[in-house]
């Protein structure tokens, strides 16, 4: 048996977005799946590290596909790995590396679903592409 008090628990629907803007984060889990077309499939899940919204997750996909492969560069640049070169991806050589990821605010047209972040293409930058300061100039 579990016992679990369910009143104190958040309710989903009073669970807002951070606001949009550049989180320094650490890619905590990947959860790997096809797309329909059949190419790999990564979902991302970083955990913010700092700030006010310290422990707060935030998720992303990044598909294998042709037309997604600069995102795959760009997060792949931002974690450290790669540096331009062939590189064998495996969740466990980038679970656990940090990088700074921006988020913008989504509101759901369709279907009536909370506001949620969003992860833009390019949304991924080392502490080195902000010369080690917070606000990425993306």
């Amino acid at each position: 048996m579990v016992r679990v008090d369910l009143g104190s628990i958040e309710s989903p629907q009073d669970r807002q977005p951070v606001p949009a803007g550049t989180y320094y984060c650490e890619l905590e889990a990947i959860e790997e799946r096809r797309t329909k077309s059949g190419d790999d499939l990564w979902s991302l899940r970083w955990i913010i590290q700092t700030g006010p919204y310290e422990g707060r997750a935030l998720w992303d996909s990044v598909a294998f596909s042709e037309a997604a492969l600069p995102k795959v560069k760009i997060l792949c640049t931002a974690l450290g790995v790669g540096e331009g070169g062939e590189v064998e991806l495996r969740p466990d050589v980038l679970i656990g590396r940090r990088c700074y990821v921006r988020v913008y605010i989504e509101t759901q047209t369709y279907g009536g679903g909370p506001p949620r972040n969003r992860v833009p293409f390019d949304g991924y930058a080392t502490q080195s592409d902000n010369g080690g300061g917070n606000d990425i100039p993306f």
